[in-house]
């Protein structure tokens, strides 16, 4: 075993305490050895953040325990990437962010009719052509979702990126403001 081996049996010791009742430890033990740096790796390249990727591989290696004795042996490597790939499909999903109807209230108002604010660079047109239905045209965000071909939770979404997107293009807008 290499260097790193410490961070690895903490992390397998703690995988073998979250399950309720003993597999076959000695399977385990000889694929966790074999695949778990790789599967880290794995993670590491795919998410860019080694406190996730750790997460992910232990994560992995938790479900791998609870299956172990439901799995044929035939491919356990292309199973165990499938399954850490499916996690950090997961993972991503759960850690995407969004700012809250607060958060979103405090960022400046931004005079759309404004000449001088070059819209047509910051935002994509369909993104422009969905804010104006909704803050100038005076549509709902179900009724934007609706002549657009989208869900309402992916319209309120993207609603909530686009006001961040124009916050970090206007970072002093609190200032702009209270100039006005």
């Amino acid at each position: 075993m290499s260097k790193n081996t410490g961070f690895y049996d903490i992390t397998i010791q703690k995988i073998k305490k979250r399950c309720d009742k003993p597999m076959n430890n000695e399977q385990f033990d000889t694929t966790a050895r074999l695949y778990y740096k790789s599967i880290y790796n794995y993670c590491l390249v795919r998410l860019d953040d080694c406190h996730a990727a750790q997460d992910c591989t232990q994560e992995t290696f938790l479900v791998f325990y609870q299956k172990i004795n439901r799995l044929s042996e035939d491919n356990i490597r292309g199973w165990l990437y499938r399954t850490a790939d499916n996690i950090i499909k997961n993972y991503k999903r759960k850690s995407f962010e969004t700012i809250s109807d607060e958060e979103a209230d405090k960022i400046y108002t931004v005079d759309v009719y404004s000449e001088d604010i070059p819209f047509g660079e910051i935002l994509k047109p369909h993104e422009l052509k969905m804010l104006t239905e909704h803050y100038i045209d005076g549509y709902d965000i179900g009724q934007v979702a609706e002549k657009n071909g989208k869900s309402t939770e992916s319209v309120y979404k993207m609603f909530q990126r686009l006001k961040l997107k124009l916050k970090k293009y206007y970072p002093k807008g609190d200032e702009k403001s209270e100039q006005k």
